[in-house]
């Protein structure tokens, strides 16, 4: 699945990323079923047949407007590494990560889930998705290691899942400490993933104890 490959001027580039801006804000707005081609060149205000001049179907225009919002959000992560003091230290960064996320505008991150879940009845939308996702795993890996994180690799995974489960629950429920509580959320996987091995080793043996020891030792 890939755009017709047309060579594009000015114009008519600008008349595709209006297209590909169209779709996103629809599917943030009304879902992605409100995503279809004259719905889209009406948000656009270009003619019906634009979005077939420029794609095959409306899942080739829906992917494209995924990689391009992903590529631009990765570009607005990357320089938010980029631009981290020697001196900050992870708690610090952790806050201004959780400022970021939470800062998202919301039609975007509405629409950003909403081809997710999208992807689980679209095979079409199936590769697009995972290569998103894949892409942000890759930036999520980058910053880890910038704040020190020793499996960075095995923890990008886990740090995308809860931040993906923060966006989702403040955009149904939105609560003004949800900022602070994906900060410290960071916080505790970063230290879980900065054990060494042998202290890996102890809290499992630790959480290997029966519940009801596990209890009692609170309360002594």
């Amino acid at each position: 699945m890939s755009p017709r490959p047309r060579t594009h001027g000015p114009s008519a580039s600008r008349r595709r990323r209006a297209l590909l801006d169209a779709a996103v804000e629809l599917a943030g707005e009304l879902g992605a079923a409100a995503v279809t081609h004259r719905a889209v060149a009406e948000r656009a205000g270009l003619p019906p047949s634009t979005t077939t001049y420029f794609f095959e179907s409306i899942d080739d225009l829906v992917a494209e407007a995924l990689v391009t919002y992903t590529a631009e959000r990765i570009t607005e992560i990357e320089q938010l590494v980029a631009t981290v003091p020697d001196d900050m230290t992870p708690s610090e960064m952790f806050a201004r990560s959780a400022k970021f996320l939470m800062s998202t505008p919301k039609h975007h991150a509405v629409a950003q889930m909403e081809v997710y879940l999208l992807a689980s009845r679209d095979a079409e939308l199936a590769g697009p998705v995972a290569d998103a996702i894949e892409a942000y795993r890759r930036v999520t890996v980058t910053l880890l290691r910038t704040v020190g994180v020793r499996r960075a690799q095995a923890a990008a995974r886990a740090f995308q899942a809860m931040a993906d489960g923060f966006a989702i629950h403040h955009l149904a429920n939105p609560s003004a400490g949800d900022e602070d509580e994906l900060r410290r959320a960071n916080i505790a996987l970063y230290v879980a993933f900065s054990l060494d091995d042998d202290e890996m080793a102890e809290w499992e043996r630790r959480m290997a104890a029966p519940l009801t020891a596990a209890a009692s030792s609170r309360t002594q």
